[in-house]
C-alpha cells in the first residue's frame, strides 16, 4: 500500500459516515430538508465541533464508534515502519503543504503530520536524512 493509498482509503472511510455540512443558513436548510427535517429541529442533530459538520442524534453511535476506532488505530504507525512507504509519506506531505516556499516552517509542518506528540527538534534532523536509505536496505 502507498501513503497515497492509505490516504485515500481513509479519506472514503469519513466521507462514507452520515456526516452533512452546512457553511450558512440556505445550505442547512437544505439539508435538513434532506433529513425530512426543518431547520428548526435542532434537537435531534448534534453539531460536529467547529467543521460545520453535523450529523442526527440517531447516528452518533456511529461516528463515536468511527472516532474511537480512528484514536486508537495504528496502521499509519505500523506502515511508517518501512522505509519506502515513510518516504513516500513524507514527501506527499512535503508538497501538499509547499514544503519548498514554506522553508523555515516547513520541517515542523510535515513531521506535524505524523505525529500527536510535541515536536522536538531532533525530529527536524530526521525529516533532513529521512530520503537516505538504512546501509542495510542497499
Amino acid at each position: 500500500m502507498t501513503y497515497q493509498e492509505y490516504k485515500e482509503k481513509s479519506q472514503k472511510e469519513f466521507n462514507d459516515l452520515p456526516i452533512f455540512f452546512a457553511f450558512g443558513n440556505d445550505q442547512f436548510k437544505k439539508a435538513m430538508e434532506e433529513r425530512s427535517l426543518t431547520e428548526n429541529d435542532t434537537d435531534k442533530i448534534y453539531r460536529l465541533g467547529d467543521s460545520g459538520g453535523y450529523y442526527l442524534r440517531t447516528d452518533a453511535p456511529i461516528i463515536r464508534e468511527y472516532f474511537k476506532k480512528s484514536k486508537e488505530d495504528k496502521t499509519l504507525e505500523e506502515l511508517m515502519k518501512d522505509h519506502d512507504f515513510a518516504v513516500s509519506a513524507f514527501r506527499y506531505e512535503m508538497d501538499n503543504h509547499e514544503y519548498a516556499i514554506n522553508y523555515y516552517q516547513g520541517d515542523w509542518e510535515v513531521v506535524g503530520c505524523f505525529s500527536k506528540k510535541p515536536l522536538e527538534s531532533e525530529t527536524i534532523r530526521i525529516t533532513r536524512i529521512i530520503f537516505t536509505k538504512p546501509a542495510w536496505k542497499t
